[in-house]
């Protein structure tokens, strides 16, 4: 039985996160453990079936490599065995009446390779530190040929990554690298995040939160250690729009008579490279996810097995179903229309009207309701620089929106509000918060 990246026994019963509308799949189980058990899933957009193992001598190879393969300050993945502890109880006896799988895949099923992940150390597992999402999320955006698309509850990376940058775990500099890449060799190339406009929580009067916003800018927009800022500064003639935007959520409505707006929260896990490989978990992108020695996370990533005829960048394409299939699904419910106006997720035709739907949602909600986080409120006194909409256009224009996406605010608060001084006693606790 392996108790290490899969820790199950060959028969378990899953939730799908993959499947949207109904799409399905049957995915190999390869742990990254030394034992390599590697097992059967099946997903009917419900749940997920784990069938017997396979011999280890299967054709789907582990879609991340072994230990040889992770960073140098992993040094190796945990022997599982040795590091049970010795009070360990004996496991239950595998279930015997669960219904074995079919001869061959009913309709609307697809075959996928899929690894299990974990963050997860001594104190909270009894094993080594293994960080093998970090792994993958590094891997899959160092070898990204077309797009990364990413939601997540929160962005604190690194550029720089080390004792006295802040955040050590270096996505932010992972996506430098590839971008810089796209811009030298005058690809196109797509980076697109979605994150929450604000942390959950009062960032009007938690300055803990404000404090957590402000590690967010700093990674995203703020400084020449942020992505953005470097960006600027190595291509300052180049238009970055075109390779990386960065987007939140929000709606509104009516309570009581009243028109009201809020963000609509990401607390997703997601990562989709090029309509073929995608990784759905527990993981944000910060130290505490990311770096194994703190919270303890679990994800799984998936390649594609079965493929359908699609383009990218206007030219033909053998797109993944599973992972085409979840980022259209979730394109068209951010953006509005259908979700085959975005099969093909890098051509002009499909970016920049995403692009022009975003700014324009943008600007619609600033002029209905012009005091919420917005590049124009730049410090905390609510100096708001933009012509409110007369009451009698607020149903106009919220009557013109498409879907919920709108630009995350780069420059919000940028002119002050982010004085952390009151948490400098608190270094700990900050650190916990935040990363």
């Amino acid at each position: 039985m392996c108790r290490r990246a899969c820790w199950a026994s060959p028969r378990m019963m899953l939730r799908c996160p993959f499947s949207k509308n109904g799409t399905s799949v049957s995915a190999t189980c390869t742990c990254t453990a030394a034992c390599c058990c590697q097992s059967r899933l099946m997903f009917d957009g419900a749940t997920a079936l784990m069938l017997m193992p396979e011999s280890t001598s299967a054709a789907h190879s582990p879609l991340l490599p072994r230990q040889s393969s992770l960073p140098s300050h992993q040094s190796s993945l945990p022997s599982h065995e040795s590091s049970l502890p010795s009070h360990q109880p004996s496991l239950p006896s595998r279930q015997t009446s669960l219904p074995e799988p079919p001869a061959e895949l009913p309709p609307g099923f697809s075959h996928a390779t899929c690894q299990v992940l974990r963050s997860m150390c001594a104190w909270s597992g009894g094993l080594d530190t293994e960080a093998s999402i970090g792994a993958a999320y590094l891997a899959l955006i160092s070898g990204a040929k077309h797009y990364i698309y990413i939601e997540n509850q929160f962005f604190i990376s690194s550029l720089i990554a080390g004792p006295d940058t802040g955040p050590v775990n270096t996505i932010s500099q992972a996506l430098f690298k590839r971008i810089c890449k796209a811009i030298d060799r005058q690809q196109r190339f797509r980076v697109l995040v979605f994150v929450p406009i604000s942390p959950e929580g009062d960032f009007v009067n938690d300055m803990v939160v404000r404090f957590t916003m402000s590690r967010q800018f700093n990674t995203v927009c703020r400084g020449p250690q942020s992505l953005l800022g470097a960006l600027e500064a190595k291509y300052p003639g180049v238009d970055l729009r075109d390779y990386v935007a960065f987007c939140s959520l929000r709606n509104a409505g009516t309570i009581d008579g009243k028109l009201l707006t809020d963000m609509i929260y990401v607390h997703s896990k997601i990562m989709i490279v090029d309509d073929m490989h995608l990784i759905v978990g527990s993981a944000n992108i910060n130290d505490r996810s990311m770096q194994g020695d703190r919270d303890s996370e679990i994800a799984a990533i998936l390649s594609d097995e079965a493929f359908v005829d699609s383009s990218m960048n206007g030219k033909p394409y053998k797109a993944g179903r599973v992972a085409q299939s979840l980022r259209m699904n979730l394109w068209a419910e951010h953006f509005g229309g259908s979700p085959s106006d975005y099969r093909d997720p890098t051509s002009p035709a499909t970016w920049c009207p995403m692009m022009h739907t975003a700014g324009m949602n943008t600007v619609i909600y600033e002029r209905v309701f012009p005091n919420i986080p917005s590049d124009h409120v730049q410090s905390m006194r609510y100096d708001v620089d933009i012509r409110a909409a007369a009451p009698g256009e607020h149903n106009y224009l919220l009557a013109c929106r498409r879907g919920h996406a709108v630009f995350y605010p780069l420059r919000f608060l940028a002119a002050g509000g982010f004085d952390v001084s009151m948490l400098d006693w608190t270094p700990y606790f900050v650190k916990d918060i935040a990363h």
